[in-house]
């Protein structure tokens, strides 16, 4: 399975579901805004897991904890970002809506006075007539600012795709790197482990890193044993007498 295809196809329905809430108004049923919440959980499912795997591809076995850690790190701090980023884009835009919707209202002309005549009928002050309608405004403003960033969402989310594109550049040669890598370790394992001198490769601090059969076999310990050991206790036992 090619994870860049289910990432893909996750940010489409992704910003599909974000453009239909671009069209929300203060009108808008229950059912409208249920369609695109289920379609957003269906696409779910196709989006973490994915990314998981295309993040953490090309990376050894032992630094994938580091990796991961990193990245869950990341992913939290830019969420937290993000959030703080689009709240206030919101406030901004509602302010500018609410600007824009209140410009061409003109005291005591049009619809304006004849709503706030109709509230003043109703048994409102002034003050309250003026303080509702102020309320009906921000309403407006605030669905406005909310289809804004739902509209500027849906086109990001475009745009990460074709940052799937250049993962699938860089990945593919490291997918190569990888695969030669191995099948070359696979080999010189295979090599020395069918040798019939006995081999010990010990690391930089002394410690037994590698030991094939005949090793095991030479000093009567298991490789499990022989891994676990320092190549300096082998020689305080006196068991190096069997190099001679």
């Amino acid at each position: 399975w090619d994870p860049r295809r289910m990432a893909t196809g996750a940010f489409i329905v992704f910003s599909t579901v974000l453009w239909m809430r671009s069209q929300f108004t203060v009108q808008t049923d229950f059912i409208h805004i249920l369609i695109p919440t289920l379609l957003q959980g269906a696409a779910m499912a196709f989006f973490f897991i994915p990314l998981t795997t295309l993040t953490l591809a090309g990376v050894s076995p032992d630094r994938i904890p580091a990796a991961a850690g990193l990245s869950n790190f990341v992913r939290i701090t830019a969420g937290a970002m993000g959030t703080s980023i689009a709240t206030t884009l919101w406030e901004s835009r509602a302010a500018m809506h609410h600007a824009h919707l209140t410009e061409g209202l003109v005291q005591g002309q049009g619809v304006f006075a004849q709503t706030l005549d109709g509230l003043m009928a109703s048994g409102l002050t002034q003050m309250q007539a003026l303080a509702q309608i102020n309320r009906l405004i921000d309403q407006q403003a605030f669905t406005r600012a909310a289809n804004d960033i739902f509209l500027g969402s849906a086109g990001l989310f475009l745009l990460l795709i074709a940052g799937l594109l250049l993962v699938n550049r860089y990945r593919r040669q490291e997918y190569a790197q990888l695969r030669a890598l191995s099948e070359q370790e696979r080999y010189f394992h295979e090599v020395l482990d069918h040798s019939a001198d006995a081999i010990l490769i010990v690391g930089n601090d002394g410690q037994i890193i590698y030991a094939n059969g005949q090793a095991s076999k030479l000093f009567d310990y298991g490789r499990d044993s022989l891994l676990s050991m320092a190549w300096e206790r082998l020689l305080a036992r006196g068991e190096n007498s069997c190099l001679d």
